[in-house]
């Protein structure tokens, strides 16, 4: 690399440019002076124009203040009540006397105030009694003139002695405040005296007053009408005139000074007062170009002087670099030039001892120390490189721009299956699922950060996703910016992280339902119970059918069958395994599956010759084989094919239909496969949600899979789905293998008799609808009922009386004593009592929810008269047979 030669014009350039740093200290320097002399006047000016606002506020409190006393007085003048008095009662001849001493009161008090242009007393009606005019005091006649109504008629609500105005009076048109009281009292009012206050007066000093030649102090009133503006008429708005200015003076409501811009770049100090007594304010304007008028001037002088100066300067300096700083400095410039060209051994020949010969001699210690540089590099990128090439975490290093790949070890061609002849056609962002991140990554890396251990979304080669952790970092290879990654394959660990946090998710949305269908189950008995007893008596009156109670019927039915789903979904449903062929159980069900899957689609049944025999509930089997391929027909609208496979399968650790408290070995397994449309991946995440259901409002409750889920898990086994967009869904499901391959069982039933007669039942139930719907259901049987509402108040019965035969009691209660424990109990005090459980699901810690309950049967809620009837002649046929 050649470097350009250093002509002697730059040197000068660059002892200029030192001068102009120079002479801009200076600047700044006279600067700061400026701003701080500029802040010494605005501060004086601001001192004086607060100190004016506040004495001419102090001073219009002052002169105010003198005139409400002088109304006071004229109020409690006694001639002046004795005048309105007289006046009231006809005697005109005494109020004329009476009127006569108030003017002459009145024309001392005119001639004592200069200020005043005229003193007014009018009657209630509005008419003038009196005018005092340059002290003289006149009588008017009782007259109403229309310009003595028209302005002092409209004063009614004016708070008493508050100024108001300005006006004009009429006939001299001079300017006036005017102020008004009431005469007499709040109950009986006279008149009104008004004491019209000369403006003019009122600011004849203040017109005279002045900051600087654009200064001006002025007086308004809250609602912006002008008292008193050089710029303004009085009794105009100054709201309409300059808003801005308005604002901000009519908002300051305690003595300070606020500095504001105007229009056309005018900024103004702005002082203000308000009175105490009025709504108005003194404010005093002075414009601050005109404040700083001298200290400008002065300051463009010097700044013209110093501009001359650092010209001189900037000329002498550069006649001397010529000679003194070119030559040696071309001298370094050429071992610069050479160094460059990768000459590392050449020396530059300087012999003088000034700085520049001590320049010349560092940069000869620096070409050696490059020399010695250049051979530590080369070891290092040796070591570098057996580092990286046998390190089992994938490294790469690519150019930010462009994306070239300048490296990657053997670990980053295995993890994208790639060789090495691909990095010349292969740019970095290609492995990134969305490039969108490597654009944010390396944006983040050249503002300094760090990125550690951030999951990534790449692809392979095959175009596959690979989930790993990123860490990268800016870095210099080749002489190019480039970004150092290092990268995790994180793939596995994620697929098993996303499978425990389904499962978690699973478990505590079941834990969910079963919550909810007990507490449903609970609401669902009393419901049909109750609608069970009433048809009774209805058809004991003689009603054959009642619509109404039918509806509530089958709705109420269609709400336990609900509730059974969520039971079977949250594995707390009550499970009676089967020794069960499960080929034989689906051939038993191909009349009813051709008549649900319609003639548009195809049932096929595989058999596998030897099958094994499982155990299961046959009842559950046959709703989760029928909802299974309920929901493979409406995955395929148009018609298809649907085949239900039966085979014998091994689960082993490493098998894909494993899962969380599944035990290693054989179990039966049995397909549901459709030719429909397939399901997305992502509403595959959620086929196990119980009410998550993609089919349109009304035709899925969105219990299906959930319930099928639920009963896979709560037996042992498991259920998986395969599905593809567009190439159809296989279901799986993994049933536990029976010890006994075959078994024939007699599940016929003898008919009982009802034998509850005379028999005592305790009823143990927390809920107090179910407990009494229990009680009416027994009674109409015959029997004798007791009933409490927890285990506590059971044993206290149960020690009181030996007649108990029956105890029907919940399985959950409250106050920490369950049905299992009070049966227990109830046996040690009566080993001839019978025991019969009944709850929404029995809520056991054990995985078989019958496990606690040996020593009776359960009955289900929600449950009818006869199921309780017949739960109760086994108990007693039982103790019969005994």
């Amino acid at each position: 690399m050649k470097l350009p030669h250093l002509k002697p014009t730059v040197l000068v350039k660059m002892m200029a440019r030192s001068l102009v740093v120079l002479a801009v200290s200076i600047l700044l320097v006279e600067y700061i002076s400026y701003r701080s002399s500029s802040r010494q006047i605005i501060g004086l000016t601001e001192e004086r124009a607060q100190n004016l606002t506040t004495l001419y506020a102090e001073r219009f409190d002052r002169i105010f203040n003198d005139v409400e006393i002088d109304l006071l007085t004229i109020r409690n003048l006694p001639s002046l009540r004795d005048y309105f008095l007289n006046r009231q009662y006809d005697l005109y001849n005494e109020a004329d006397q009476q009127l006569f001493s108030v003017g002459d009161f009145l024309s001392q008090l005119y001639r004592r105030n200069s200020a005043y242009a005229r003193i007014v007393l009018t009657d209630n009606e509005g008419a003038e009694v009196l005018s005092v005019v340059e002290g003289i005091s006149s009588v008017m006649p009782t007259v109403k003139p229309i310009e003595a109504r028209s302005l002092w008629s409209r004063s009614g609500e004016i708070p008493a002695t508050r100024a108001q105005g300005p006006i004009k009076l009429p006939g001299d048109g001079e300017e006036v405040l005017w102020f008004r009281m009431m005469l007499g009292t709040s109950s009986q009012s006279w008149g009104h005296v008004t004491i019209f206050y000369s403006l003019t007066a009122l600011l004849s000093d203040l017109r005279t007053v002045q900051l600087f030649d654009t200064g001006r102090l002025s007086v308004y009133r809250r609602d912006g009408i002008v008292i008193h503006d050089p710029d303004i008429s009085p009794g105009d708005n100054l709201i309409r005139r300059n808003s801005r200015l308005a604002t901000a003076i009519l908002r300051i409501d305690q003595p300070r000074t606020v500095q504001l811009d105007l229009e056309a770049g005018d900024s103004f100090l702005i002082s203000a007062s308000p009175m105490m007594r009025e709504p108005w304010i003194v404010a005093a304007l002075a414009r601050e170009d005109e404040m700083l008028a001298k200290l400008n001037d002065t300051r463009d002088m010097i700044i013209v002087l110093i501009v001359i100066a650092v010209l001189l300067e900037v000329l002498a300096v550069s006649v001397f670099t010529r000679r003194l700083v070119v030559a040696p400095i071309k001298k370094l410039l050429d071992g610069i030039s050479e160094v460059a060209a990768g000459n590392h051994d050449h020396r530059v020949d300087v012999s003088s001892s000034d700085e520049f010969g001590q320049l010349g001699r560092s940069f000869n210690r620096m070409t050696m120390e490059l020399k010695q540089r250049d051979s530590r590099i080369e070891e290092g990128e040796l070591r570098f490189r057996i580092i990286a090439e046998t390190s089992p975490v994938a490294l790469a290093i690519a150019a930010e721009e462009g994306g070239d790949v300048m490296f990657a070890n053997q670990a980053w061609f295995n993890m994208f299956g790639m060789n090495r002849s691909d990095l010349n056609r292969f740019k970095a962002e290609d492995i990134y699922w969305d490039r969108r991140q490597r654009d944010d990554i390396i944006r983040r890396i050249q503002t300094g950060e760090q990125v550690r251990n951030e999951e990534i979304k790449f692809r392979n080669a095959g175009g596959e996703p690979v989930i790993a952790l990123l860490s990268a970092r800016e870095i210099v290879y080749d002489s190019r910016k480039a970004m150092l990654a290092i990268v995790i394959d994180y793939t596995e660990r994620k697929h098993l992280e996303e499978q425990l946090r389904q499962s978690q998710k699973m478990d505590a949305i079941g834990q969910l339902t079963g919550g909810v269908a007990h507490d449903f189950n609970n609401l669902l008995a009393v419901i049909l119970g109750n609608a069970e007893l009433l048809t009774e008596a209805d058809q004991e009156a003689g009603i054959t059918s009642n619509p109404r109670l039918d509806a509530i019927m089958r709705s109420a039915q269609r709400g336990a069958e609900l509730t059974q789903r969520l039971l079977a979904f949250s594995r707390k449903q009550s499970l009676e395994p089967q020794i069960v062929r499960l080929d034989k159980l689906i051939h038993g069900m191909e009349d009813l599956l051709h008549r649900a899957l319609g003639e548009t689609i195809d049932l096929n049944i595989v058999d596998t010759p030897d099958l094994h025999a499982s155990k299961v509930d046959p009842g559950q089997v046959e709703n989760a084989v029928l909802n299974l391929c309920i929901n493979a027909r409406d995955a395929m609208p148009e018609g298809g094919k649907i085949t239900i496979e039966t085979s014998n399968a091994h689960v082993g650790p490493d098998h894909p239909g494993i899962a969380e408290g599944m035990t290693v070995g054989d179990y039966v397994l049995l397909t549901v496969t459709d030719t429909g449309v397939g399901i997305p991946a992502e509403v595959l995440e959620r086929v196990f949600e119980p009410f998550f259901t993609t089919k349109e409002v009304g035709k899925g409750t969105g219990l299906g899979l959930s319930m099928v889920y639920g009963f896979a898990r709560q037996s042992g086994g498991n259920l998986c789905i395969d599905s593809e967009p567009g190439k159809g869904t296989t279901v799986s499901l993994f049933l536990p293998e029976a010890e006994q391959r075959e078994a024939d069982q007699d599940t016929s039933k003898s008919p009982c008799s009802p034998v509850t007669e005379d028999r005592v039942v305790l009823v143990v139930e927390d809920d107090e609808d179910v407990r009494e719907l229990a009680i009416n259901m027994l009674q109409s049987l015959g029997c004798a009922t007791l009933a409490v509402r927890d285990g506590f108040a059971a044993m206290d019965v149960l020690r009181r009386r030996s007649d108990v035969d029956i105890l029907l009691t919940d399985i959950v209660l409250p106050g920490g004593m369950d049905g299992p424990a009070i049966a227990g109990e109830a046996k040690a005090l009566h080993a001839d009592i019978k025991i019969l459980y009944m709850s929404g699901y029995p809520d056991s810690s054990g995985g078989d929810p019958l496990a606690d309950l040996a020593d009776g049967p359960l009955l289900h809620k929600p449950f009818s008269k006869s199921v309780l009837a017949d739960k109760l002649n086994e108990l007693i046929e039982q103790d019969n047979r005994v």
